[in-house]
Formats: C-alpha cells, sequence, structure tokens
C-alpha cells in the first residue's frame, strides 16, 4: 500500500524551489502518477491489477499533487483537510484554518493538563510542589513552541525553519522513519509530547501519593507502638479556647481526653491489622464499642446532672470520632448554642 503513495512525497523537504524546479517536481509526479496507474488499472492483467480502488486513490492524490495550492495544504496540513475545509480554494484560506486548528487542539491540550492539575490537588501537601510547578512550566513552554512552530510552517510559503537548521537533521530522520511531510512530523510530535506529558504527570502522581501513604503509615506505626496520646490530646486540646467561660468546660475536657483516647486505640487496632498474622481474632471492633459506652458511662458519673439533649450530643460526637478515627486526627465541636442553653 506504501507504493501507492510513493509518489506523494516527491516534494517533502523541497518547498524553497524556483519556477524551474516547479515544473521538474510537477514532470516528477506525472511520471510517477502514470507508473502506478499502468500497474493498478483495473483492466491490467496481472501486477496487482483489477483492484479498482487503488487505481481511484492514485487519481485522487495526482489531482491533488498536480496543483500546486493542494500540494502545498497537503504537505503541511494533510489529506484530512481537504474534508474539513472544502470551501478553501486559497494558501491563505488553508493557512487560516489551519493557524485556527492548531490553536483550539493546543488549547484543548493545555485544558486537560490544567484538569488533571485540579484534580490531583494543587500542591500535595507541599510535597515536591516546587519541582512539579518547574516541570508544568516547562511543559507549557514546550506546547508554545510546538504551536508556533506549526503556525510559521504553516503561515510562509517555504519552509526555511524546516530546510535551515533542523533540515540538518529532522529530515533525514523523518525519512528514515517514513515521515516525509512536515504534518506527519508534527503529528508526531505532538503525539509523543502529550504522551509523554499526561505519563510523567501520572508517574508524579503515583509517586507523591505513596510517599504520603508511607510516612501516615510510620508516624502510626510509631504511635501505636510508644501508646503516646500527648499529640492527639494537644490536637484536640486546642479546641477548648473557645468553651473557657462556660460551666461545661469540665465536659468539654472529658471529651478532649476521651478523643485522644479514641484516636490511640483506633490506631492501635490499625497497627494490629496489618501484622503479618492479624491482631486479636478480628473483635477489635466490639472492643471500640464496649470502650465507648464504658467513656460514656464515666462521662455520667462525673456529671450526673446532664440533660438528655447534652447526653444525646456527646454520644453523638463520640459516635462520630470513632467512625473517622482511620482518618487524621480531629475533634468534633460541639453545637456552641447547646452548650450556651447548658451553661445557662
Amino acid at each position: 500500500m506504501d507504493s501507492i503513495f510513493q509518489f506523494s512525497t516527491v516534494s517533502a523537504g523541497n518547498s524553497n524551489i524556483n519556477s524551474s524546479e516547479e515544473q521538474k517536481l510537477e514532470k516528477q509526479i506525472r511520471q510517477s502518477a502514470k507508473r502506478l496507474m499502468k500497474i493498478y488499472h483495473p483492466d491490467k492483467i496481472g501486477g496487482g491489477g483489477g483492484d479498482h480502488s487503488h487505481y481511484l486513490l492514485i487519481q485522487h492524490a495526482y489531482s491533488t499533487l498536480k496543483d500546486p495550492t493542494k500540494r502545498f495544504a497537503y504537505d503541511r496540513f494533510g489529506p484530512d483537510f481537504f474534508v474539513k475545509c472544502p470551501e478553501c480554494r486559497t494558501r491563505l484560506e488553508y493557512s487560516q484554518f489551519f493557524v485556527k486548528d492548531i490553536v483550539i487542539k493546543h488549547s484543548v491540550h493545555v485544558g486537560v493538563i490544567l484538569l488533571l492539575r485540579l484534580l490531583t490537588g494543587s500542591n500535595n501537601n507541599g510535597n515536591g510542589n516546587s519541582n512539579r510547578n518547574g516541570f508544568m512550566t516547562q511543559r507549557f513552554y514546550a506546547l508554545l513552541l510546538l504551536m508556533i512552530t506549526e503556525a510559521q510552517v504553516a503561515i510562509r510559503n517555504d519552509m526555511n525553519l524546516l530546510n535551515g537548521l533542523l533540515g540538518r537533521w529532522l529530515i533525514p530522520i523523518g525519512n528514515h522513519f517514513g515521515i516525509r511531510t512536515p504534518f506527519e512530523a508534527f503529528f508526531v510530535l505532538t503525539e509523543i509530547s502529550m504522551s509523554l506529558f499526561y505519563a510523567i504527570e501520572y508517574m508524579w502522581i503515583t509517586i507523591i501519593s505513596t510517599s504520603n501513604s508511607i510516612k501516615n503509615l510510620k508516624h502510626q506505626n510509631d504511635v501505636a507502638k510508644s501508646g503516646d496520646t500527648s499529640q492527639e490530646y494537644h490536637e484536640t486540646q486546642l479546641y477548648t479556647d473557645s468553651f473557657k467561660d462556660m460551666s461545661t468546660s469540665d465536659l468539654i475536657e472529658d471529651l478532649c481526653e476521651t478523643n485522644a483516647t479514641l484516636l490511640r486505640e483506633i490506631r492501635l487496632l490499625q497497627y494490629q491489622e496489618t501484622m503479618p498474622f492479624g491482631g486479636g481474632g478480628g473483635g477489635e471492633k466490639d472492643k471500640l464499642k464496649k470502650l465507648l459506652n464504658g467513656i460514656i458511662e464515666e462521662i455520667l458519673e462525673k456529671n450526673p446532672n446532664l440533660s438528655k439533649e447534652t447526653l444525646q450530643l456527646v454520644k453523638s460526637s463520640l459516635k462520630k470520632q470513632l467512625k473517622q478515627g482511620l482518618k487524621a486526627p480531629s475533634f468534633n465541636k460541639p453545637n456552641l448554642t447547646k452548650q450556651q442553653e447548658i451553661s445557662q
């Protein structure tokens, strides 16, 4: 099938030509087309003859390449643009349509990268944020350079950028891999760059999330082994500052101590479940429920005058803390209006 188009790339890398070279190029195209039409003519016996679709394809390619304007559009924009812009007749119309197309294409690429950035978090808790921001800036520069290069090739009649400095290595490498026209080169470069950007973004997210998980597990392991609740107590104690002037400060202090105890027990449970042979025979949740009921009874003993509303508030706060215990340490602040009613 490649032989059908062997005459369609004779102008690749030869756009800076004068009138005599233009005539020579058209002669080469005409000779190649005639030779292929003879080989694939439906009435020809043998040699792959009888394939009418190949013959029509050769005729269509020849009608495109013998027209200098269509050949200009084919070299830079590819055969799809004849379908996308059937009303285009001049080089200016093709170039204007192509510039709009590449702006939309690269805007979509930038939008996808920004969306991935937004969905995966803009700072990753500060881990490697500066390096990631620097790499994202470099990606935007790379896309901008690619877009400017495509636009330069599309707008200019000649292709000094490809035939000059880059032509020394770009065209030979492209010919080696069968890439002979600018639109093929830009298509390959765009696909490689976007695939590389997405792959590195995914690898970055995976590395950061894995690093955070390892740090969290190490911290939970240290807390479970030491049994130290000072950190949890310090975190929950911060919430008692807004209740200093309230008569229920003792109750709040009990809740803070209870919260620290629950966190320690839950983290110990999580550590036990990560051990190679388990850690308790599967009754850890029942133990935590019993612990919760015991704590509520202890609070009732210390505060015998608690109303039903306050008791329900305490229960809901502790149960919610129990459900969220495997997450980061937090304390569910009681409703201020209810506490004010109690103090009155």
